[in-house]
Protein backbone atom coordinates (compact mmCIF):
# COMPACT_ATOMS: atom_id res chain seq x y z
CA UNK A 1 0.00 0.00 0.00
CA UNK A 2 1.24 3.49 -1.29
CA UNK A 3 2.05 6.23 2.08
CA UNK A 4 1.84 9.57 1.87
CA UNK A 5 4.70 11.31 2.61
CA UNK A 6 4.70 14.43 4.58
CA UNK A 7 6.36 17.96 5.78
CA UNK A 8 6.11 15.98 9.36
CA UNK A 9 7.93 12.84 8.36
CA UNK A 10 10.33 15.33 6.71
CA UNK A 11 11.07 16.91 10.24
CA UNK A 12 11.01 13.97 12.18
CA UNK A 13 13.60 12.72 10.19
CA UNK A 14 15.46 15.84 10.55
CA UNK A 15 15.88 15.57 14.82
CA UNK A 16 17.69 11.78 14.06
CA UNK A 17 21.64 12.15 13.54
CA UNK A 18 21.64 10.47 9.96
CA UNK A 19 18.84 13.14 8.86
CA UNK A 20 17.45 10.71 6.11
CA UNK A 21 14.41 9.33 5.00
CA UNK A 22 13.93 6.16 3.45
CA UNK A 23 10.72 5.20 2.16
CA UNK A 24 9.42 3.20 -0.98
CA UNK A 25 9.16 3.74 -4.60
CA UNK A 26 5.61 3.64 -4.85
CA UNK A 27 5.26 6.28 -1.92
CA UNK A 28 3.52 9.82 -2.46
CA UNK A 29 5.83 12.01 -1.73
CA UNK A 30 3.92 16.18 -1.20
CA UNK A 31 5.89 19.21 -2.25
CA UNK A 32 5.88 20.87 1.11
CA UNK A 33 7.59 17.52 2.27
CA UNK A 34 10.58 18.13 -0.83
CA UNK A 35 10.79 22.06 0.37
CA UNK A 36 11.05 21.15 3.60
CA UNK A 37 13.86 18.38 3.43
CA UNK A 38 15.82 21.08 1.22
CA UNK A 39 14.98 23.80 3.72
CA UNK A 40 16.22 21.13 6.78
CA UNK A 41 18.85 19.15 4.73
CA UNK A 42 17.21 15.67 4.66
CA UNK A 43 18.29 13.20 2.19
CA UNK A 44 15.16 11.32 1.00
CA UNK A 45 15.57 7.87 -0.47
CA UNK A 46 13.81 5.36 -2.27
CA UNK A 47 13.81 1.41 -2.20
CA UNK A 48 12.54 -0.21 -4.92
CA UNK A 49 8.94 -1.52 -4.32
CA UNK A 50 9.31 -5.92 -4.02
CA UNK A 51 6.64 -7.42 -6.69
CA UNK A 52 4.88 -10.39 -5.99
CA UNK A 53 5.27 -13.68 -7.71
CA UNK A 54 4.06 -14.15 -11.10
CA UNK A 55 1.03 -16.74 -10.87
CA UNK A 56 -0.68 -17.88 -14.01
CA UNK A 57 -3.82 -16.19 -15.04
CA UNK A 58 -7.00 -17.76 -13.91
CA UNK A 59 -9.07 -19.72 -16.61
CA UNK A 60 -11.42 -17.33 -18.45
CA UNK A 61 -14.90 -17.51 -16.99
CA UNK A 62 -17.88 -18.75 -19.04
CA UNK A 63 -20.62 -15.98 -20.42
CA UNK A 64 -22.91 -14.83 -17.30
CA UNK A 65 -25.85 -12.73 -17.64
CA UNK A 66 -24.99 -10.74 -14.66
CA UNK A 67 -24.73 -6.79 -15.60
CA UNK A 68 -21.00 -6.11 -14.81
CA UNK A 69 -20.18 -3.49 -12.04
CA UNK A 70 -20.18 0.31 -12.67
CA UNK A 71 -17.33 1.65 -14.56
CA UNK A 72 -16.11 4.12 -11.40
CA UNK A 73 -16.83 1.59 -9.11
CA UNK A 74 -13.89 1.06 -6.72
CA UNK A 75 -12.06 -2.01 -6.56
CA UNK A 76 -10.62 -1.85 -2.89
CA UNK A 77 -12.24 0.25 -0.19
CA UNK A 78 -9.84 3.69 0.96
CA UNK A 79 -7.71 3.37 3.77
CA UNK A 80 -8.95 5.57 6.74
CA UNK A 81 -5.58 6.81 7.91
CA UNK A 82 -4.32 7.50 4.39
CA UNK A 83 -7.21 9.64 3.54
CA UNK A 84 -6.42 11.65 7.17
CA UNK A 85 -3.37 11.89 6.29
CA UNK A 86 -3.94 13.63 3.13
CA UNK A 87 -6.17 16.12 4.34
CA UNK A 88 -3.79 17.19 6.99
CA UNK A 89 -1.82 17.90 4.31
CA UNK A 90 -3.64 19.90 2.43
CA UNK A 91 -4.74 21.86 5.51
CA UNK A 92 -1.47 22.43 5.74
CA UNK A 93 -0.98 23.78 2.04
CA UNK A 94 -4.12 25.72 2.14
CA UNK A 95 -5.81 27.81 4.43
CA UNK A 96 -9.60 28.71 4.54
CA UNK A 97 -9.26 31.46 1.74
CA UNK A 98 -6.99 28.70 -0.40
CA UNK A 99 -3.87 30.71 0.24
CA UNK A 100 -0.85 28.46 -0.30
CA UNK A 101 1.15 27.43 2.64
CA UNK A 102 4.35 29.13 1.81
CA UNK A 103 4.52 32.93 2.20
CA UNK A 104 3.65 35.17 -1.03
CA UNK A 105 6.92 37.44 -1.68
CA UNK A 106 7.74 39.90 -3.83
CA UNK A 107 11.24 39.78 -4.94
CA UNK A 108 13.63 42.53 -6.87
CA UNK A 109 16.14 41.86 -8.84
CA UNK A 110 18.37 44.07 -6.60
CA UNK A 111 17.61 41.59 -4.10
CA UNK A 112 14.29 43.06 -2.12
CA UNK A 113 12.11 41.10 -0.50
CA UNK A 114 8.72 41.87 0.53
CA UNK A 115 6.39 39.22 2.84
CA UNK A 116 2.92 39.02 2.17
CA UNK A 117 1.53 38.88 6.34
CA UNK A 118 -2.01 37.94 5.02
CA UNK A 119 -0.50 34.45 3.02
CA UNK A 120 1.55 33.53 6.76
CA UNK A 121 0.19 30.37 7.68
CA UNK A 122 2.20 29.33 10.86
CA UNK A 123 2.86 25.35 11.59
CA UNK A 124 3.53 23.51 14.27
CA UNK A 125 6.93 23.84 16.50
CA UNK A 126 7.81 20.41 18.82
CA UNK A 127 9.78 21.63 21.97
CA UNK A 128 9.68 18.28 23.19
CA UNK A 129 6.87 18.65 25.05
CA UNK A 130 3.17 17.75 23.86
CA UNK A 131 1.87 20.26 25.90
CA UNK A 132 3.50 23.13 24.64
CA UNK A 133 1.12 25.03 21.72
CA UNK A 134 3.28 27.09 19.64
CA UNK A 135 3.58 27.44 15.79
CA UNK A 136 6.06 29.09 14.06
CA UNK A 137 7.07 30.07 10.48
CA UNK A 138 10.13 31.50 8.93
CA UNK A 139 9.92 34.31 6.39
CA UNK A 140 12.90 33.96 3.99
CA UNK A 141 14.54 30.48 3.44
CA UNK A 142 19.24 30.32 3.86
CA UNK A 143 19.46 31.25 -0.10
CA UNK A 144 17.28 34.26 0.33
CA UNK A 145 18.78 36.03 3.79
CA UNK A 146 21.80 33.58 4.47
CA UNK A 147 23.26 35.85 7.36
CA UNK A 148 19.72 36.02 9.11
CA UNK A 149 17.13 33.72 10.23
CA UNK A 150 13.71 35.68 11.04
CA UNK A 151 10.02 34.73 11.44
CA UNK A 152 6.94 34.78 13.13
CA UNK A 153 5.80 32.96 16.30
CA UNK A 154 2.95 31.93 17.89
CA UNK A 155 2.14 30.98 21.81
CA UNK A 156 -0.78 30.02 23.46
CA UNK A 157 -0.76 29.53 26.93
CA UNK A 158 2.34 27.99 27.17
CA UNK A 159 5.24 28.21 29.10
CA UNK A 160 8.74 26.40 27.58
CA UNK A 161 12.41 26.64 28.74
CA UNK A 162 15.22 27.90 25.63
CA UNK A 163 18.89 28.42 25.42
CA UNK A 164 19.65 29.72 22.08
CA UNK A 165 22.54 29.12 20.01
CA UNK A 166 22.93 32.62 18.92
CA UNK A 167 21.38 36.35 20.07
CA UNK A 168 18.04 37.15 19.34
CA UNK A 169 15.67 40.18 19.00
CA UNK A 170 12.19 39.66 19.44
CA UNK A 171 10.02 42.10 18.35
CA UNK A 172 6.12 41.67 20.60
CA UNK A 173 3.06 41.86 17.93
CA UNK A 174 0.16 41.18 20.44
CA UNK A 175 -0.29 39.88 23.60
CA UNK A 176 1.98 39.50 27.12
CA UNK A 177 5.29 37.71 27.41
CA UNK A 178 6.85 37.06 30.73
CA UNK A 179 10.46 36.82 30.54
CA UNK A 180 12.57 34.70 33.56
CA UNK A 181 16.34 34.44 33.80
CA UNK A 182 17.84 33.60 37.10
CA UNK A 183 14.64 33.80 38.87
CA UNK A 184 14.14 37.41 37.63
CA UNK A 185 11.13 37.91 36.09
CA UNK A 186 10.26 40.26 33.48
CA UNK A 187 7.43 41.06 31.37
CA UNK A 188 6.93 42.18 27.73
CA UNK A 189 4.05 43.76 25.78
CA UNK A 190 2.82 44.59 22.88
CA UNK A 191 4.82 46.74 21.36
CA UNK A 192 8.01 45.76 23.55
CA UNK A 193 11.39 44.33 21.76
CA UNK A 194 13.04 41.53 24.02
CA UNK A 195 16.87 40.63 23.36
CA UNK A 196 18.10 37.53 24.43
CA UNK A 197 21.55 36.49 24.59
CA UNK A 198 23.61 33.50 23.10
CA UNK A 199 23.64 30.38 25.63
CA UNK A 200 21.47 32.20 27.92
CA UNK A 201 18.83 30.25 29.81
CA UNK A 202 15.61 31.78 29.36
CA UNK A 203 12.10 30.64 30.44
CA UNK A 204 9.42 32.78 28.33
CA UNK A 205 5.69 32.42 29.16
CA UNK A 206 2.34 33.58 27.62
CA UNK A 207 -0.56 33.27 29.62
CA UNK A 208 -2.83 33.83 27.19
CA UNK A 209 -2.47 34.26 23.73
CA UNK A 210 1.19 35.71 22.55
CA UNK A 211 2.39 36.59 18.66
CA UNK A 212 6.05 38.18 18.31
CA UNK A 213 8.63 38.74 15.18
CA UNK A 214 12.18 37.38 15.75
CA UNK A 215 15.24 37.74 14.03
CA UNK A 216 18.53 35.79 14.90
Amino acid sequence: MKALITAADVKTAAETPEKILTISEADLITPAARDAAKELGVQITAHPVSLPPTVAPPAAAPPSTISPSPAFSPTSPLDPALVSRIIEEVMVCLNRSGSPAHPQKEADPGGLRIVKGNSLILEDFSTGNPRDRIKIKELFNKKECPLYSAGIMALDKTSYSLTPARDELNYIIEGTLECCIDNRCYTAQAGDTLYIPAQAKITLTAPDKVKLFYVC
